[in-house]
């Protein structure tokens, strides 16, 4: 029994079932979803042939720069000139005027800083302005319980929730404990289902190229039912508490009797 303070009221009970095992499904809907993700990439690579899609402006301190990522590099003031810039093959921004600058895996602010810095010494007086233009399209790997396994094109600033849509996962995928592994060695484990049922941010994440995205069989089970907004069973997450459950089902209707929770 557990008691929940509060006015408000619901029946909820929270329990552990054994996993439950689906037969794998066939790649043929995966097939229209890597077609329409790499389409997006080719666009977005075209640059002025197509408006990029995007979720929104791309985070400077967050986005990691590399090989194929195409700038503007723009001198103004007493010297006025914009030239484009593209990321080489071995991760080195060059122009004229600032030489070879190593720029793969720095954020895009530290790029700019680095430019800025360089340019000011030989540049006295000249405005310096660096835009990203267009982000670079990199491979990762779909491994697991997906509907199409392999390698994958995606857009720089794409996040997990972005190329794992519900449609490419097998019926006994768990979207809780999905682990993407960096070529650093990193490793984290993302919960998109928290991620889009509450919004919370933690359980998505920007990728980078080469990651390795791994889906595991959907594992135990928990279940709030009665007064709640989203009645009915869930994946159980690593880091799951009551209040987790309680924001997973949509938190309490107002007819709820928190004092007769169990």
């Amino acid at each position: 029994m557990v008691s929940v303070s509060g006015r408000l009221a619901l029946l909820l009970v929270a329990v552990l079932v054994a996993p439950s095992r689906a037969p794998a499904q066939t790649p043929a809907r995966g097939v229209a979803d890597r077609g329409m993700l790499e389409a997006a990439a080719a666009s977005a690579a075209a640059g002025s042939a197509a408006p990029l899609t995007l979720a929104g402006p791309i985070d400077a301190t967050r986005y990691r720069v590399g090989p194929g990522d195409v700038f503007s590099l723009a001198l103004y003031g007493p010297l006025y000139r914009e030239t484009r810039l593209v990321v080489s093959s071995e991760g080195v921004l060059f122009s004229p005027e600032l030489g070879p600058l190593p720029v793969a895996g720095l954020t895009l602010a530290e790029v700019r800083t680095q430019v800025e810095r360089r340019l000011r010494t030989a540049l006295r007086g000249v405005g310096i302005q660096l835009q990203l233009l267009v982000p670079r399209t990199f491979i990762i790997h779909l491994t697991g319980e997906v509907r199409l396994r392999g390698p994958l094109a995606v857009t720089g600033g794409s996040r997990l929730s972005d190329v794992l849509p519900d449609s490419l996962f097998t019926l006994a995928a768990s979207r809780r404990r999905i682990e993407v592994r960096s070529l650093d060695g990193s490793r984290h484990v993302c919960d998109l289902q928290r991620f889009r049922l509450t919004g919370d941010e933690a359980g998505d994440r920007l990728l980078a190229d080469g990651d390795v995205v791994q889906v595991p069989v959907r594992g135990e089970r928990i279940a709030a039912w009665g007064a709640v907004g989203r009645a009915g069973e869930l994946e159980y997450g690593i880091e799951d508490s009551l209040g987790t459950l309680l924001r997973l089902a949509g938190g309490l209707r107002p007819e709820a009797i928190a004092e007769r929770a169990l």
